[in-house]
């Protein structure tokens, strides 16, 4: 039987693993295994510990649904992925970390009661104001010449803005930092109508403004993010309308993404070449005063178009987890690749995916979030209960959908916890709130 005590360690150790969650280059290692062993893994092994005497619910049949035998599936896609490829160390990185985001799900499954799920938003609000304060101030002492580990430096040449710093704090990057706080301010926006306070306001401006110094494309799932929940807060709820800001913004985002418009003149070209921001395929010149300006395809496109490749060349199988990179030099000494773009990730969960693990992959992580996204609007549909979360998780649902076509999420520990969230507020709410028949 499960103490109280337990239980109340289990709820802290995974609050605490939410908060440790920003702080991703608080340690340094030099091999890429251990690189990967940061602030939430210290805390990762109290959680998991204290789990232990709570396995057998593992064996209870009610645990389990689709959305968990998918999760529970993931690791095994993953490693049939590289059977028949030569496997590097970075194979073995991407798939320990496969394993351990998996094994984060189920803990976070195994620690979080029903009846505190509705809770646990407070505490990614927390950990996105937590690591909002050090990315400012990094910001603010970047932007006055002082070089700090919480801040990239004013050295690259950004379209639309020039040179200027980009707020990072201890996250692994400012893009990972803008996804952290964007989560806690889609959660702190749900909760407007309620707390709508000084308190609230100055948690919201910190938030915001430090998510704008990230100089981050992620703007564009926030804001939409924000006006679905404003949708779904409304009965009867407007799915055309959902329908609308998705395509909106996911298209909005698309073109911001992989499309920018450069002063077309050589001095300028070089430089965002040299800056690794676009390649040398570029149309659509105009002529308006002044310098010409032209269209040019940044290093997101060609990134998609090396990953469709990658999935050619390997008919649908994937050239196996972790191995893009590699590939990826293999299609630069071929000319296929611009040479000024390094060996980068695929920077798209959904190519990325079909590159390194082909359908198999790409249909598995699909249907986990196809299950929550229909579920999630049938509980929009038709249950008043918890309205606020629920439109919470509408957005934060649509924000990262559009997200992931320029961002590899699969690796990002808040979206396996978000996962759990999920999970429990879908399919695990008591039944009295529960006003929907469960799927």
């Amino acid at each position: 039987m499960i103490t109280n005590r337990i239980m109340e360690k289990r709820r802290i150790f995974l609050r605490v693993y939410i908060l440790a969650v920003p702080f991703q280059r608080a340690l340094d290692f030099s091999t890429p295994l251990l690189q990967k062993l940061q602030l939430p893994e210290l805390f990762f092994l109290p959680l998991l510990l204290t789990q232990l005497n709570g396995w057998r619910r593992l064996l209870e049949r009610t645990f389990w649904r689709p959305v968990d035998l998918l999760v529970l599936a993931w690791p095994l896609v993953a490693a049939l992925s590289l059977p028949g490829h030569p496997r590097q160390s970075a194979n073995m990185v991407a798939l320990v970390t496969v394993l351990y985001t998996a094994a984060l799900y189920f803990v976070g499954r195994l620690a979080l009661q029903p009846d505190h799920a509705g809770t646990l938003s407070f505490w990614f609000i927390l950990a996105a104001i937590v690591t909002a304060i050090p990315g400012g101030v990094g910001w603010i002492l970047a932007k006055a010449g002082l070089a700090n580990p919480l801040a990239l430096s004013a050295t690259t040449l950004w379209p639309y803005f020039g040179f200027i710093p980009r707020a990072q704090a201890l996250a692994a990057t400012p893009n990972m930092l803008a996804s952290i706080l964007m989560i806690g301010a889609l959660f702190l926006f749900s909760r407007r109508r309620q707390t709508a306070s000084g308190v609230y306001w100055t948690g919201m401006l910190l938030l915001l403004s430090v998510f704008i110094l990230t100089i981050s494309k992620t703007v564009i799932p926030l804001i939409a993010g924000i006006a679905v929940i404003q949708l779904s807060k409304k009965k009867p709820l407007r799915r055309g309308w959902l329908a609308v800001v998705f395509l909106a913004g996911f298209l909005a985002y698309a073109g911001v993404s992989h499309l920018v418009l450069v002063e077309d003149t050589p001095q300028n070209v070089q430089r965002l070449q040299h800056d690794r921001i676009i390649g040398p395929g570029h149309f659509g010149r105009l002529h308006s005063g002044g310098h010409p300006q032209a269209f040019y395809w940044t290093n997101y496109a060609y990134n998609k178009r090396a990953s469709l490749e990658v999935f050619k060349r390997t008919a649908g199988r994937g050239i196996g987890i972790g191995g893009y990179r590699e590939e990826i030099g293999r299609l630069q000494l071929e000319g296929f690749h611009p040479g000024n773009f390094p060996r980068w990730v695929p920077h798209s969960t959904y190519f990325g995916l079909l590159a390194e693990t082909g359908w198999p992959g790409f249909a598995l992580i699909g249907a986990i979030w196809l299950l929550i996204g229909f579920r999630l609007l049938n509980r929009l549909r038709h249950s008043a209960a918890d309205r606020e979360t629920l439109a919470a998780l509408a957005g934060i649902y649509v924000a990262i959908s559009i997200e992931a076509l320029c961002t590899d999420l699969l690796f990002f520990r808040h979206y396996w916890l978000l996962l759990v969230l999920f999970r429990h507020q879908l399919w695990q709410l008591p039944a009295k709130a529960a006003e929907s028949r469960p799927g």
